[in-house]
């Protein structure tokens, strides 16, 4: 085996290899140039970062490539095994040979420094094999300009806007989770924020939401040494919820040395800034870095844009006031709207002073906000020592704490029809002798709707690696994680004590809704005001054993794999407190803990079948891969998944890949509680309901219906995926790279309810009874059961007044199937003294079709409203000469249809123009040494969002794809110590 290695070792460093790498960042460069010498290189990120490789192409020994690459980095290159190789500081370059380097220390040096790539394989040192992988350097991040990890990931044209953001509380189409606390989840394909799987340094983190999604935006932007992304079903590599993809955020690591950092930003409306603190540590056997950020920014009133309100008239929209949402407010009677005349509280109106048939208006969004305010404390240690060359420790930490607030205005629960009896003593009614009177009031004067929060989230992961014989490694760690979100709902009023108020003959305490504005006491306001908080803590705890190494040697390389077995506990503990409809506060049935266990095993190969040693033409390189995981879940079952990968290199300039495989996404624990459904008594639509005592009302029937989130039998929502695609490097065109994938993602079993009208059809068919339509004709013990529930709402009907039991709750009903092309490309030169950077990606989706219900037809609802935009792209130009760097880019979505309204209409496309211009001063002695200066402008040309005449939110735009923020300008200040 020691000759075997030492021939291969020889081969490594003497062989003449054909190479087809352009110019790059450094860190890509290395990457693919060991991939194509089949070399596990190993380079610290914070040793390339900022540094551009030099194009290889043509025919080289791997020294003579290394040395070309790294020439004029003021790099150098050390052989530390057969087949490994380390990116030193300095010139140094040292073909070395087997017996320089101990097989441990060779091992435990490449598993140390190898962090090239991390999403889309178990196997160390590789990249995943026939699958797109995007990836943004330190580089790339900062010259995007961007100042949070939400606002980084809103220009890759492969996420379909973010699923759930601090402005958006849930998501009608995609995939729609819950979102209460002002959090950004990733939405990969369109697919829905929780079927996107988020990673921190490769490993999971505890998600929010009830478990939906992560909170991407607690992870420090100021911390993430570079951000990869594989847009491709990954449950084979890493289990459930990698259906759109895998997106992980790899943080700093530890190097002697401190950075400061302060950044202000001011748009229109409103304002940030962060202030950020690194220190990194080296002491030879070990590192360690400690970060902080702190950041913060005013909310984004409604008022300060105009499209922002309920009367979109001006931009040729609908009128979405309603004489429903008013103050003052409306009154009805005889069937006729008397408006409460204006400038006047209430205490001396007479019913000749009621304006009959031109009821008030309101802009319902006039107190509110469109984005809240957030600040956000963020904590990232991380700290690695080497106990002997072949006995690595590390343990890493992020903590993150998030608070926010945000006006909610008149919707939302402050609108009110409120039943005033004659005993209120401002009362007024337009009939002679009423004993009441019915008002249609908002009470967004009187008690202001908002929500305040806040987040609170860690992970704490600790583990060992072992460099074992023939380049082995064995790694175990643990991890605690834990995300506490908590939510207030204040203002709106409590119903039950509002009634009494309204019922007050003491006007000293009586509710007064008869004026124009507040003019009811504070004591009173205060008694009836209403509330609702929630309090969920997700826990998930991880236990992971993996081992990666090579198996044996074939003519094109070795054969590497990688085993290992995990297990995770999940955790959710509920907490409500509703104060709106009883006197007392209480809290929901659903409170509570749910837990469960997941234990995996898995498995992956990567096979070389033509590689540099045993090349020929149209053979240049063949690899394939195969990987498996089996998952047991402790709630619902197991479930299996393979993926298979193929890279072939027919020439130098060419490479074709592919990937197959299957994906899940388990249901949410949340999902399978039946605590949080209600058994609810409802006329239902019904086309052929019959007269007699179940029809209440022409063409609707009596039913009792089960409605609500969880189901208990759920099982897992599965995805087939494949893509191909390929990869082109032009020998000819020296820094020029393009590629172009075109992938199918088929999705089925989706958790979702079933609509009204599908069950209103299978209620008409009179004779059917399924899984929908559960009972009909039910009998008194039936309907009894049901009442006797303790979440059962409604009048008690008997059994020979109700038609059907209906069930609308959530199940396995859905399906999506996707197509589209991603292409990217980029070109680098030189021009003059300087470097330029040209790149670009978009995404093209070709198909998006839903079927809502399993036998119903597939509906095309591609490039519609709330769901997948077919266009989605970005272009970039980068310069930079010694200490000057700037930027330019154009992010661009195309336009889509609204088919909100009974007509639908056309939205036009959107394009955005960012600019960035950073200057480092040089490296001298003085205050100035290490300093850098930054400025940054979002939307340069300061574009708005599109008009969208939005029926779902009676907004001017859609706070699913457009950005309110506006032109957005910031300077940043930076040291190096």
């Amino acid at each position: 085996m020691a000759a075997l290695s030492t021939s291969h070792a020889a081969f490594a460093q003497e062989a003449a290899v054909r190479f087809t790498v352009p110019a790059q960042p450094l860190a890509a460069g290395l990457l693919s140039l060991g991939r194509e010498a089949h070399l596990s290189i190993a380079a610290p990120t914070l040793l390339v970062a900022g540094k551009t490789g030099r194009a290889v192409e043509g025919e080289f020994t791997v020294r003579a490539a290394l040395t070309r690459m790294l020439d004029g980095t003021g790099l150098g290159y050390e052989f530390v095994g057969p087949n490994a190789v380390r990116i030193v500081e300095g010139p140094r370059s040292k073909a070395g040979d087997a017996g320089e380097t101990s097989p441990a220390q060779a091992a435990a040096e490449v598993a140390q420094l190898s962090e090239l790539v991390v999403a889309g394989t178990r196997i160390r040192g590789q990249a995943p094999v026939g699958s797109e992988l995007v990836n943004l350097s330190r580089d790339d991040i900062e010259q995007l300009g961007r100042a949070t990890v939400t606002e980084l990931v809103k220009t890759i044209p492969q996420v379909q806007s973010l699923g759930a953001t601090d402005g958006l509380n849930g998501h009608r189409g995609q995939g729609g989770v819950d979102n209460q606390t002002a959090a950004t989840s990733v939405n990969l394909r369109g697919l829905g924020a929780d079927a996107t799987l988020v990673l921190v340094n490769g490993r999971r983190v505890a998600p929010t939401a009830s478990g939906a999604f992560v909170d991407v935006s607690q992870i420090p932007l100021s911390a993430v040494q570079r951000m990869e992304l594989l847009p491709d079903g990954a449950s084979a590599i890493y289990g459930s919820d990698a259906v759109g993809g895998v997106v992980n955020f790899v943080l700093r690591k530890g190097r002697e040395g401190a950075e400061s950092s302060l950044r202000y930003g001011l748009g229109s409306g409103f304002h940030e800034y962060d202030v950020g603190q690194s220190l990194g540590f080296d002491w030879g056997s070990g590192s360690a870095l400690l970060a902080y950020e702190y950041y913060s920014r005013t909310r984004l009133a409604a008022s300060k844009r105009d499209y922002f309100q309920s009367d979109l008239r001006a931009f040729g929209g609908t009128d979405y006031r309603d004489p429903y949402t008013s103050n003052p407010g409306n009154i009805l009677a005889g069937g006729v709207l008397y408006a409460i005349p204006k400038g006047q509280d209430g205490t001396h109106l007479t019913p000749a002073a009621l304006i009959p048939g031109a009821p008030n208006l309101m802009n319902a969004q006039r107190d509110a906000d469109i984005l809240p305010s957030q600040s956000r404390n963020s904590f990232v240690a991380s700290i690695s020592q080497d106990l002997t060359p072949s006995v690595h420790l590390y343990l890493d930490a992020l903590y993150a704490t998030r608070d926010f607030e945000k006006r909610l205005g008149a919707p939302g629960g402050a609108n009110t029809a409120l039943t005033v009896p004659n005993t209120n003593p401002f009362f007024v009614s337009p009939i002679p002798g009423a004993t009441s009177t019915t008002i249609y009031y908002s009470l967004v004067d009187d008690l202001p709707q908002r929500v305040t929060g806040s987040s609170k989230n860690y992970t704490v992961t600790a583990g060992a690696r072992f460099d074992l014989p023939r380049e082995w490694t064995l790694e175990a760690y643990g991890s605690l994680g834990q995300d506490r979100a908590s939510n207030l709902d204040t203002g709106g009023a409590n119903n039950f004590r509002l009634a009494q108020a309204l019922a007050d003959p003491n006007p000293a305490t009586a509710f007064n809704p008869f004026g124009d504005g507040s003019h009811t006491s504070a004591a009173t306001l205060a008694k009836i005001a209403g509330s609702i908080r929630y309090r969920n803590t997700y826990d998930v705890r991880v236990a992971s054993l993996g081992a990666s190494g090579p198996l044996f040697s074939l003519p094109g390389g070795d054969v590497r794999a990688a085993v290992g077995t995990d297990y995770r506990y999940e955790r959710l503990d509920a907490f409500s407190l509703l104060d709106y409809d009883q006197p007392t506060p209480y809290s929901l049935p659903s409170d509570g803990a749910t837990h469960r266990d997941i234990v995996a095993g898995y498995a992956e190969v990567l096979v070389p079948v033509f590689g540099a040693p045993n090349a020929r033409p149209g053979l240049q390189r063949l690899d394939l891969s195969f990987a498996i995981r089996s998952e047991r879940y402790s709630d619902f079952g197991s479930t299996t998944n393979p993926k298979f990968g193929l890279v072939w290199k027919p020439f130098d300039s060419l490479s074709l890949r592919g990937s197959w495989g299957t994906s899940f996404k388990a249901p949410r624990l949340v999902q399978l509680n039946e605590g949080q459904n209600a058994w609810l008594y409802r006329p239902f639509p019904n086309a052929n309901a019959q007269p007699g005592p179940t029809t209440p009302v022409p063409g609707y029937s009596n039913t009792l219906l089960l409605f609500g989130p969880s189901n208990k039998n759920l099982k897992p929502e599965t995805a087939e995926t494949w893509s191909v695609g390929a990869d082109f490097h032009a020998a000819a065109w020296p820094g020029f790279k393009a590629g172009l994938t075109y992938f199918s993602v088929r999705y089925k079993d989706r958790i979702s309810a079933p609509t009204v009208e599908q069950v209103s059809a299978l209620l008409a068919q009179g004779s059917v009874v399924n899984d929908l339509v559960l009972v009909r004709h039910p009998t008194q013990a039936q309907v009894d059961a049901i009442y006797s529930q303790p979440n059962f709402i409604g009048l008690p009907l008997p059994a020979n007044q109700i038609e059907a039991i209906l069930n609308l709750a959530v199940a396995n009903f859905g399906a999506v199937e996707e197509e589209g092309l991603d292409v990217n490309a980029s070109y680098q030169f030189g021009l003059g003294r300087g470097q330029v950077t040209l790149d670009g990606g978009l995404t093209y989706l070709t198909k998006y079709s839903v079927q809502r219900v399993p036998g119903d037809p597939f509906v095309d609802q591609l490039n519609t409203f709330s769901n997948p935009n077919r266009l989605h792209g970005h272009v970039g130009a980068a310069w930079r000469r010694g200490p000057v760097q700037a930027a330019l880019g154009v992010n661009y979505l195309g336009g889509y249809d609204n088919n909100l309204l009974p007509v639908t209409s056309k939205v036009s496309s959107w394009t955005t123009v960012d600019a960035h211009l950073g200057y480092t001063f040089p490296d001298a002695g003085g205050l100035r040494r290490g300093v850098s200066l930054i400025l940054d402008v979002e939307n340069l040309f300061d574009s708005d969002p599109p008009f969208v005449d939005n029926e779902d939110s009676k907004i001017g735009y859609d706070p699913e794809q457009g950005d309110p923020r506006g032109r957005t300008v910031s300077l940043t200040l930076r040291k190096t110590w």
